[in-house]
């Protein structure tokens, strides 16, 4: 394993984790204010249940339990907090009537998964989402899984190529939908992110986050 290998693949990697989510996050807001939602605090708390069964894998006062859960628990823990009350309904143990979503939240705690899980379960439906839309996020869902599970934080420079532009074709395109300032501010990062160079304890964090997240499974 050599420093070039290592920081092709840490280029991707904070592709991924800091550029991507951010075209993902103004799909999202998009489509909240479109649908007279305010700001992400009030989403969370019009969807508090479908999301909270997202995480448990629990009945609730509402409805059954799922088998499906792709969410974390530092992502659920990142947008509600734990109240002292009592269930709204009847005694079940664990359900959203004990959950809030934090005061002031942003879209900036979203991570990439967790745009992609939003957008997924709550937009994919009509005309909301376009073809070409879907497809980028595909894009991006697939090269996060494989650097997830990469073997080694290595790429070798025809992986990287291919990755780097698939991916960055993905996040201008989602971008240039949304406003040309959307494009300009993605392209300009992106840009800065190939030609800098990276401290290799830049490598390690974002390798260690990539782990982390890997550990979860993949994005469905």
């Amino acid at each position: 394993m050599d420093l070039a290998s290592e920081m092709r693949y840490g280029r991707m990697c904070s592709l991924v984790l800091n550029i991507c989510p951010v075209p993902l996050r103004r799909k999202i807001e998009h489509f909240h204010k479109a649908q007279g939602m305010t700001d992400f605090e009030n989403f969370l708390g019009r969807n508090k249940n479908p999301l909270f069964h997202l995480r448990f894998r629990k009945c609730c006062c509402m409805a059954k339990k799922t088998t499906i859960t792709p969410m974390n628990k530092a992502q659920w823990d990142a947008m509600y907090c734990k109240l002292q009350v009592a269930c709204q309904n009847q005694p079940c143990g664990e359900c959203p009537c004990f959950y809030s979503p934090r005061q002031g939240i942003t879209y900036d705690v979203m991570d990439v998964t967790l745009c992609y899980m939003v957008l997924h379960n709550f937009f994919a439906g009509g005309s909301l989402l376009s073809n070409d839309d879907r497809k980028n996020m595909e894009t991006i869902r697939l090269t996060r899984n494989q650097l997830c599970h990469a073997s080694s934080a290595c790429l070798d420079e025809q992986s990287f190529n291919s990755f780097w532009t698939n991916v960055t074709t993905a996040t201008l395109d989602l971008a240039q939908s949304i406003s040309q300032e959307a494009f300009d501010e993605a392209n300009d990062k992106i840009k800065k992110l190939k030609s800098r160079m990276m401290d290799p304890s830049e490598l390690i964090v974002l390798r260690q986050t990539m782990l982390d997240q890997g550990t979860v499974g993949e994005i469905k």
